[in-house]
């Protein structure tokens, strides 16, 4: 083994030696609160998109059926953006449009989504080319909230 490998092994050996042992349970609770924490509300938000990050999620939780409602606006029209809806239970999308500004989208969500998962997304995104200049957007989005 070469001096490189043998710096590494010795450096993950350590690193894992000084980590306590945590139980998986302990590991699901705390990537259920990170999770937590990324859901968004109802509600209008903000974001930036450029080359370095050329879509952005957000995550949200739906516990009763209803509609999803999203608009997504922004003034640039150097790159036509995709508006994506994800859900539980489904490998591909439940909605997308793709184009200029304004995009918008509606899903309406059953039981039998809501059965299989809370766990929501929509991702504002351009496949293009954006340019030097970052592009900002507003993202509008409702949909059935239990609080």
């Amino acid at each position: 083994m070469s001096d490189s490998g043998k710096a590494l092994l010795i450096n993950v050996i350590a690193n894992h030696k000084s980590q306590p042992w945590i139980p998986l349970s302990k590991l699901y609770e705390a990537s259920e609160a990170r999770r937590n924490l990324q859901r968004i509300s109802p509600g209008v938000s903000t974001g930036t998109l450029s080359a370095q990050v050329p879509e952005i999620v957000r995550r949200f939780a739906v516990k009763k059926p209803g509609p999803i409602e999203a608009a997504l606006n922004w003034n640039s029209g150097d790159c036509p953006l995709s508006l994506i809806l994800n859900g539980p239970g489904q490998v591909g999308y439940f909605a997308r449009k793709d184009g200029a500004s304004p995009l918008s989208l509606e899903f309406v969500v059953t039981e039998q989504q809501i059965a299989k998962g809370s766990d929501w997304s929509i991702t504002a995104a351009c496949f293009g080319n954006l340019g030097p200049e970052p592009l900002t957007f507003t993202l509008k989005l409702n949909f059935p909230n239990s609080s």
